[in-house]
């Protein structure tokens, strides 16, 4: 079974690089994102334009720029699964 796309692509960790999950942390139902309305078409490419949009009550909004190079992070963990991922920066 398939998810949308992008599904899944992002995680937030802790200091430590632990995931937070929604099961854990309930407040992360309330984190709302917005991605370019063509992200969803067969093909589409992000360019330097590109952001995905997070919004939460009581934060600014944080732009992800889809279309950068990012650093990588090692030893991130979510439940049992542990490896490396891609780190979005300081600001997110």
């Amino acid at each position: 079974m398939n998810g949308f796309r992008w599904d899944r692509q992002w995680l937030v960790v802790n200091s430590k690089g632990r995931a937070y999950a929604q099961r854990v942390e309930p407040k992360l139902a309330l984190v709302e994102v917005e991605l370019p309305k063509d992200a969803f078409t067969e093909g589409w490419e992000p360019t330097k334009s590109s952001y995905l949009v997070v919004r939460a009550p009581g934060i600014d909004d944080l732009n992800v720029c889809l279309g950068k190079q990012c650093a990588k992070a090692d030893g991130v963990s979510v439940w049992e699964w542990s490896g490396t991922a891609l780190d979005e920066g300081d600001e997110a």
